[in-house]
């Protein structure tokens, strides 16, 4: 097996933990040869025993047993860079489930994870990598980190007081096993062999208020474009567009989101697109315009979805800018790829 290892998005849930605690992440990081603003890009990789290290000097440094738990608190999309997104717009908790078990191999090679229904309960059991030893291949504060943020992911998309029936855990037994009861709001069982969460049947196929099963299936679609993009180590255009394909279905894709997310300054961004003669309102137009192209070849997404996709506030936002692109309405437009017998055809022609 390939060395282990973690998507740099996850140092971002880190130190924005350290941060509530009141410690300075970056210099924390720093004093231990990390500059955050490189290894916290979702191209880069994070040895899995760096972050182990990182997270039990956490522990020490805040004297917070359960600051794995903090930190999944502060879930958010850009924490599993584009596999977050994708999870975010699935209709339910089975389905943001499966998408994360079909890519948990992009944001680390640590685990393997199944999903099975039994007695009207759907558990998720994911079994951690063992070292030479014997051991996890990930520390408690690692283990609790990981829990918390996918529990977090359910109580901020499905409903604030959702808990599973029973929670149980590889992890040793904490000082305050209380904390972690109140945090997933169930039994925690802890020292398994295994992690496995027990959801009802109900809960795990409940709609997720704003879930699209064609949104989620488009979302996982760019989801391979950025890995595909995040290999071929591009430039500064093909990182742009790896942050809007992450931004645009958030609605955040502004000039200080994009920055943010490319831990690049904005007079260094402006700097390398005019090196490459465009600008960023260019390439946010031209990128728009190329995702509405493909999204109009699939027939299950309405001009609403597509409009949410692209981070349009409104559908007749996206619909005054499809018709500064191609003269006609998304409607009218579709109308005439399905009259067409070759729909590339038509799409070549605009």
């Amino acid at each position: 097996m390939s060395e282990p290892t973690v998507i740099g998005s996850w140092l971002t849930l880190f130190a924005a933990a350290l941060d509530s605690y009141g410690v300075d992440s970056q210099a924390f990081l720093l004093t231990r040869g990390i500059d955050f603003e490189r290894a916290c890009d979702p191209a880069q990789r994070i040895p899995i025993i760096t972050m182990n290290d990182l997270w039990d000097e956490a522990v020490v440094e805040t004297g917070a047993e359960d600051f794995g738990l903090t930190a999944g608190a502060l879930m958010t999309p850009n924490t599993l860079s584009a596999l977050g997104v994708a999870m975010w717009s699935a209709c339910t908790i089975k389905e943001q489930l499966e998408c994360f078990i079909r890519n948990m191999h992009l944001v680390a090679n640590v685990s393997q994870m199944e999903i099975v229904e039994q007695d009207g309960v759907l558990i998720s059991t994911t079994y951690f990598y063992h070292d030479a030893r014997g051991r996890s291949i990930i520390t408690d504060s690692s283990q609790d980190a990981i829990c918390a943020s996918l529990h977090t992911l359910r109580r901020t998309l499905y409903k604030r007081n959702y808990s599973p029936l029973k929670v149980e855990l590889t992890r040793s037994v904490p000082a305050d096993k209380a904390r972690y009861e109140s945090f997933f709001g169930c039994e925690v069982v802890f020292n398994q062999p295994a992690i496995r969460v027990h959801i009802r049947m109900e809960d795990a196929i409940a709609p997720i208020p704003g879930g699209s099963q064609y949104v989620s299936k488009a979302a996982e679609r760019l989801l391979e474009d950025y890995v595909a993009q995040s290999q071929a180590q591009p430039d500064i255009i093909g990182q742009l567009h790896q942050a809007l394909t992450l931004l645009l279905p958030q609605g955040k894709a502004t000039m200080d989101q994009v920055v943010k997310q490319l831990h690049t300054s904005k007079r260094t961004f402006h700097r390398k697109l005019e090196e490459q003669g465009t600008s960023f309102r260019e390439q946010m137009e031209d990128f728009r315009r190329e995702l509405a192209f493909r999204y109009m070849t699939q027939d299950e997404l309405s001009v609403g979805d597509i409009s949410f996709l692209l981070g349009f506030s409104s559908s007749s936002n996206f619909t005054r800018a499809f018709k500064r692109w191609t003269g006609s309405t998304p409607q009218d437009f579709r109308a005439r790829l399905l009259a067409t017998d070759d729909g590339e055809a038509e799409l070549s022609e605009v």
